[in-house]
């Protein structure tokens, strides 16, 4: 089985290499056509016009009339024979040569992102345009919020001399039929409208096509009481649809030659497992898969990172190699391993316990393929709690009642302990951070900071302050690292009524003290809703790929061998763990009584912080220190300190 308490190595410096994170990419906003109008290419624009801008008129002044002038009511809109909008009569915007008047594909709209034009041509005010997801249009002191006849559309017969001016997603007007047309003219000075309520209309226009919420809401600010109703959406026009993302093409699905993988593993614990044969059958099957690839293992009492980090970092590694989840973020930062999200489909990777494929994520990318599981559950010895008349609890105040039960019915027996909890369980202390809504630590760019110093750290650990009362178990002391936290002799031994541990204990006991596993029962940690475990922290035991391999493609086939329900179980029964794929019901499952409890607690698990410097030691310290008296706020932020210069770290 996986050596689950293990961490990684302390954590060093900063890679000064390290590349910022991608920025999002986002797709144009989908507008829909004016009824009756089709839309044009995407990025169309009149001939004549400057990249990027839409058609203009001098301020105030409608397309093809004298300055002042307005077309009569009820009429389109018209320009000059032969006049560009925007430009006088017979001028016509100049380019440099050989560039057209539209670069190819560049769209007038951009979601999040204004355009640009050039110096002393702009389209818009400097920088803006009115339509933008989530982001309301500025303007310049003392100009109207909506610049006079923008983006004006023009009827049937009245397009411009050589070119149509259909423009993709023109600004939205309320008032216009269908939402849809040329801006109103605007009031003359003196008019009895003041400059409050012409901003005011211009921005709830600009605010109507962004959501009537938001029109809604400016049409109750300022001194404006007359302002009308947004109009309502008209039922027949279609609302926008954004594009979904580009298909991604499918991985080819075998290298071009033959291969041979190597593959570094653990050695497997269980007595009676020939893991030479599992090996050799491995091989097998990857040749069943794909008869051009052929696997070499090499088994290892338990792989030396260190040694591990060496060979990835030479170029001489193995191509698949074990490890645990808890490094996976420093290995991801060093770029050792190579980005499995493409072959996502092909290792079932939709059909993986969802907490064991967050455990396998980083960035939001896949990684590693997860083959076992783990999550703290409490197992308690029916052999002590059933005379106390214990009743399994559905929520922490019920549990903390039974544990108050315990206490009292064996309080003659000075070795009795209604809960074993040393001081430094780290696995536990997250437990209750997470279960209080601790988030432990969160990313800030290309650090972390700490989140122990909050009043949910505090709630949380104050919680595991509570549970640890219970226990006669040092304050002080690591779990499996010292003869007071040796958990299989403590519940061999009888005096203690519960322990909150992994199923792996339980397969251990099987072998060891068959007669305490069998009078093991198990329930996950109690949330404070009654039907609702707490939030526990999730790992997985996980095979990585080289970022060096090779044969990507060929790895990926052995991985997708791995990944099938007949090697999970294979492996979930040799390993004696919970395998990765749901759905499976295991030979060491069926004998294990904590498997029923692991299962409802993964449903609300979450794995741990995926930082490159990972490390237990700030909750260890938290909790000893706290255990020892300490004030919670002063420890909280000493931690979160330690977290902001470790989390980030990692060892090259």
């Amino acid at each position: 089985m996986s050596s689950w308490n293990e961490e990684p190595p302390a954590s060093r410096d900063d890679d000064p290499s390290a590349e910022p994170p991608p920025r999002p990419t986002y797709a144009p906003m989908a507008v829909p056509p004016p009824p009756g109008r089709p839309a044009g290419p995407a990025g169309q624009q009149p001939a004549g016009h400057p990249a990027g801008a839409a058609a203009q008129s001098p301020a105030g002044q409608a397309p093809g009339y004298p300055a002042g002038a307005q077309p009569p009511a009820g009429t389109v809109p018209q320009p000059s024979p032969g006049a560009a909008p925007g430009y006088p009569p017979g001028q016509a915007p100049q380019y440099p040569a050989g560039q057209s008047a539209q670069p190819p594909g560049q769209a007038p709209q951009y979601p999040n992102q204004a355009p640009q034009y050039p110096a002393g041509q702009p389209a818009q005010p400097p920088g803006q345009a009115p339509q933008y997801p989530n982001h309301a249009p500025q303007y310049p002191a003392g100009q109207p919020a909506q610049p006079p006849v923008q983006g004006a559309r023009y009827g049937a017969g009245s397009s411009y001399p050589g070119a149509a001016p259909q423009y993709p997603g023109p600004p939205q007007y309320p008032g216009a039929p269908g939402g849809w047309g040329p801006q109103p003219p605007q009031p003359a000075a003196g008019a009895g409208t003041s400059r409050r309520r012409v901003i005011v209309a211009g921005s709830v226009a600009a605010a109507v096509a962004a959501g009537g919420g938001v029109a809604a809401w400016l049409l109750t600010r300022g001194d404006d009481k007359s302002a009308a109703p947004p109009p309502k959406p008209n039922p027949t026009t279609p609302a926008p649809v954004p594009p979904g993302p580009p298909a991604l093409p499918e991985p080819p699905t075998t290298e071009s030659g033959p291969y041979t993988l190597t593959m570094w593993l653990d050695k497997i614990y269980t007595p009676g497992v020939d893991q030479a044969k599992t090996t050799t059958d491995l091989a097998a099957a990857l040749v069943k898969a794909d008869p051009l690839g052929t696997v070499r293992s090499d088994v290892q009492e338990y792989i030396d990172q260190t040694k591990l980090d060496t060979a990835l970092a030479a170029g001489n590694g193995p191509d698949l190699f074990q490890m645990d989840s808890l490094v996976l973020a420093r290995r991801v930062k060093q770029g050792t391993l190579l980005d499995l999200t493409p072959y996502a489909k092909r290792l079932n990777a939709d059909s993986w316990h969802p907490a064991a494929r967050a455990a396998c994520t980083v960035d939001g990318k896949l990684y590693a393929l997860p083959m076992d599981v783990y999550a703290p559950v409490v197992l308690y010895d029916k052999r002590l709690c059933d005379p106390a008349g214990f009743v399994v609890p559905t929520t922490r105040d019920e549990w903390i009642t039974q544990l108050d039960k315990l206490k009292q019915h064996y309080a003659s027996d000075p070795k009795f302990e209604a809960l074993h909890l040393v001081g430094r369980a780290w696995q536990t202390i997250a437990a209750c951070l997470y279960a209080s809504g601790c988030e432990i630590a969160v990313p800030q760019n290309e650090r972390w900071a700490g989140r122990l110093n909050t009043d949910a750290g505090r709630a949380g650990i104050a919680f595991f302050q509570k549970l640890q009362s219970y226990s006669s178990a040092p304050k002080n002391v690591e779990e499996y690292k010292d003869p007071a936290g040796n958990i299989i002799a403590v519940l061999t031994a009888g005096k203690s009524a519960m322990a909150i541990q992994p199923d792996w204990v339980v397969a251990e006991l099987l072998r060891t003290s068959p007669e305490t596993a069998r009078n093991l029962g198990a329930f996950p940690m109690p949330g404070t809703t009654a039907g609702k475990p707490a939030t526990v922290g999730v790992w997985a035991g996980v095979l990585a790929v080289s970022a060096k391999t090779e044969h990507p493609v060929g790895a990926s086939n052995l991985l997708r061998v791995m990944s099938s329900s007949v090697w999970q179980e294979r492996w979930a029964n040799e390993n004696e763990t919970m395998p990765a794929l749901g759905g499976l019901t295991t030979t060491s499952g069926t004998a294990n009584p904590a498997r029923a409890a692991t299962l409802t607690a993964l449903a609300q698990g979450k794995p741990y912080p995926a930082a490159p410097g990972w490390t237990a030691v700030p909750l260890k310290d938290f909790a000893e220190n706290v255990l020892g008296g300490a004030d919670p706020v002063v420890v909280g932020a000493d931690q979160d300190a330690k977290i902001a210069g470790t989390f980030g770290r990692y060892q090259p």
